[in-house]
């Protein structure tokens, strides 16, 4: 063999390897048999290794870690952070979508994991993932203010809004910030940051100062609870009444309006979800460090699923409550008739894959360590409309079955106020602004409930305030619309949910 053809044949078997090499899976490549190997304790321990060598192998690693438990990833947190934030910020390349968010949920599923320990990295990531992620750990994420700040002044008015919403989140009382807010409420050129930080600068005034953070921190009480402490009331809008404190009590408060793909919106969603929140704070008593509000975009399945099996269980107290309120689109499984929530990315198509099963999350909630919790959902599950939908050419093929809460004993007394019954499409108010659920819920909470007048809107008197307006406002507009509620044990009908002061 010539010279000449050796180095053909050379250059052919490298070709031919490199070929080979390019088509084999890349779990293959890293000594795996198997993908169900990298969910094995041996195989997530590998796969930190790669993470920790850097490169595009611990990107693709990183992505491989996602569920994996604090213990394990702890060695590579910051690393993982850092590869979760390169999906997790603004690309105006693509100006009718410029949030990547690809990977915020995973930015805010690491730091819950991680709580305080977790700021130092997310102060060295992209702005808008930063704020992601500390406005994520509320309190926790205390330390990391001085960032959010840097963010008020950002170019970008998505990432000024995100770092006033988790400044919003923390609930720390920082001057520094309510100056900067302040000015931003009254001067900023994008009307939607000028809105958020009016919001967030009236919330934060009543907020904690920095000096009763760190006390708070120094505390043997779980993260982001708060102690006994009398605490002033949040200062309400002129004329608003205000409820008695329960420092001890939480929020999940979800609204999706803007559905990714070609999902109808779900009118008036998002607007029903701030003003819950608003009442949250000054009629039901709430911290607003201790309500997480999600909206559109940062309400995707993953993202859901980490606030409620992490953020939920770990800041319940046995003393306290939960509240849990849902506004967006139902959908049922056509197979079965099923009901499940929709997240800001799920398709109706594959709804028991991509969407939220109520009895699954109803049974999670009522094991929850708090005293009580209550779960609110305007959304329909008809899949005809109103607040449903369901995958374009389908129906489903029995009956869409009713709402219903399993009677064994859980943790907590358990409330559920859904929007209408099974077969039922939901509706909006006259003027388009809100849900009728959520105005009739929002009215009674306010106190048009109380119809014995003592000063307190029991949970009895707030379902049936809605029940006797909805129906009769829904029959207006030529529809059926009545509203389900559920109360395990039967006495939970007696708490009060607003005490006036």
């Amino acid at each position: 063999m010539t010279g000449h053809t050796l180095r053909i044949a050379l250059v052919a078997l490298l070709a031919t390897l490199m070929a080979a090499a390019g088509c084999t899976p890349w779990h293959v490549r890293q000594g795996f048999d198997d993908r169900s190997e990298m969910n094995t304790p041996e195989g997530q321990a590998r796969l930190v290794e790669i993470v920790a060598g850097g490169g595009n192998d611990a990107r693709r690693a990183a992505m491989q870690l996602t569920e994996a438990d604090a213990e394990v990833i702890r060695p590579v947190m910051p690393q993982l952070i850092l590869y979760y934030s390169e999906h997790c910020r603004i690309d105006h390349f693509f100006e009718s979508d410029p949030v990547r968010d690809g990977g915020c949920p995973h930015v805010e599923q690491t730091a819950l994991k991680f709580g305080a320990e977790a700021v130092p990295a997310l102060q060295g990531v992209n702005a808008y993932a930063a704020a992601v992620g500390l406005g994520a750990l509320g309190l926790e994420g205390r330390s990391g203010i001085s960032t959010l700040i840097t963010g008020l002044g950002h170019e970008d008015p998505l990432i000024r809004k995100r770092s006033i919403d988790a400044l919003r989140q923390i609930g720390v009382a920082e001057p520094r910030a309510l100056e900067i807010l302040s000015v931003l409420s009254g001067a900023d050129g994008d009307a939607e940051v000028k809105e958020a930080a009016r919001r967030a600068h009236r919330s934060l005034q009543s907020g904690v100062t920095p000096e009763e953070a760190d006390a708070l921190a120094a505390a043997t009480a779980p993260p982001q609870d708060v102690t006994q402490r009398e605490e002033p009331s949040p200062r309400p809008e002129p004329g608003e009444v205000v409820g008695q404190p329960r420092p001890n009590d939480i929020a999940l408060i979800i609204g999706i309006e803007d559905y990714r793909g070609d999902i109808p919106d779900s009118t008036g969603a998002r607007k029903d979800a701030e003003v819950f929140a608003d009442l949250a704070e000054t009629h039901l008593g709430l911290s607003r460090r201790n309500i997480i509000v999600l909206l559109d975009q940062q309400a995707t399945r993953s993202s859901l699923e980490a606030y409620f099996e992490e953020w939920l269980p770990r800041n319940a107290r046995e003393d306290g409550r939960v509240f849990v309120y849902f506004a967006g689109h139902g959908a049922p499984d056509p197979q079965t008739g099923e009901s499940y929530l929709v997240p800001w990315d799920g398709d109706p198509r594959f709804i028991t894959r991509q969407g939220i099963h109520i009895d699954n999350l109803t049974a999670s909630l009522r094991e929850l360590p708090a005293a009580e919790v209550v779960l609110m959902m305007d959304s329909c599950f008809s899949g005809s409309g109103g607040r449903s939908v369901l995958a374009e050419g389908t129906r489903p093929l029995v009956p869409v079955q009713d709402i219903a809460v399993a009677e064994e004993p859980g943790e907590a007394r358990f409330s559920l106020l859904a929007a209408a019954s099974s077969d039922e499409v939901t509706g909006m108010t006259a003027d388009g602004e809100h849900g009728l659920f959520s105005y009739y819920l929002f009215e009674g909470i306010r106190g048009a409930a109380d119809r014995d007048q003592d000063g307190r809107v029991s949970l009895g008197e707030l379902a049936d305030f809605i029940a006797g307006h909805v129906p009769d406002e829904a029959r207006r507009d030529n529809r059926d619309q009545t509203p389900v509620s559920h109360f395990i044990p039967d006495t939970t009908v007696d708490i009060d949910l607003v005490v006036f002061d």
